[in-house]
C-alpha cells in the first residue's frame, strides 16, 4: 500500500505540499519495512526509493523483476508466467538485434565508405612512415660513408705527414 503511495506522490508538481508530505511519509515508511521483510520483497523496495516506476524504463524494469521473481522461493511465484516472461524479453531483444542488423546494412554503404577512406588513410601514413624510415637509414648510410671517406683521408694525410 505504501509503494502505491509512493509512486503517486513521485507524480506531484511544484507547490503540492500534501504530495511533498506522502512521499517523504511513504519513504520512511517504505524505509523501515526494507529490514523487516525478505530479501525480494526488500529488493523491490529499494528499487522503488531509488527509481520511482514511471521513470523507470519499462524494459528495463521488467528485466529487473524477473530476476528478483526468479529468486523467490515460495508458494507465490509462478513458473509458466516467468518463463513467458523470459520468452517475452529475450523474443524483444532479439527483435531490437534485427533491426540493429538491418539498419547496419541499409545504411552500411555510408558505414563501409567511411571504414575505406579510414583504411586508405592509415594506407598513406603508414606508406609516409615506411618511407620516412627507408629516407632516414639512407641518410644514415650516407653519413657512415661521410665519416668513413674522412677518417681515410685523415689517415692518408698522418700517412704522409707523419
Amino acid at each position: 500500500m505504501d509503494y502505491k503511495y509512493s509512486s503517486a506522490s513521485q507524480l506531484r508538481i511544484h507547490g503540492e505540499d500534501i504530495l511533498d508530505e506522502a512521499l517523504d511519509f511513504t519513504r520512511v515508511h517504505l524505509k523501515s519495512l526494507v529490514d523487516k521483510t525478505g530479501p525480494h520483497l526488500a529488493k523491490q523496495i529499494t528499487k522503488a526509493l531509488e527509481v520511482p516506476l514511471h521513470k523507470g524504463i519499462p524494459r528495463l524494469e521488467a528485466f529487473n523483476y524477473i530476476s528478483i521473481y526468479e529468486d523467490q522461493e515460495d508458494d507465490s511465484k509462478n513458473d509458466t508466467l516467468l518463463s513467458f516472461a523470459k520468452l517475452d524479453f529475450n523474443r524483444l531483444q532479439l527483435l531490437h538485434q534485427q533491426e540493429i542488423g538491418h539498419v547496419t546494412r541499409s545504411h552500411g554503404g555510408f558505414v563501409t565508405s567511411k571504414r575505406r577512406r579510414r583504411r586508405s588513410r592509415m594506407r598513406r601514413r603508414r606508406r609516409r612512415r615506411r618511407r620516412m624510415r627507408v629516407c632516414d637509414l639512407q641518410k644514415k648510410k650516407e653519413k657512415e660513408k661521410e665519416k668513413e671517406k674522412e677518417k681515410e683521408k685523415e689517415e692518408c694525410r698522418h700517412k704522409k705527414n707523419p
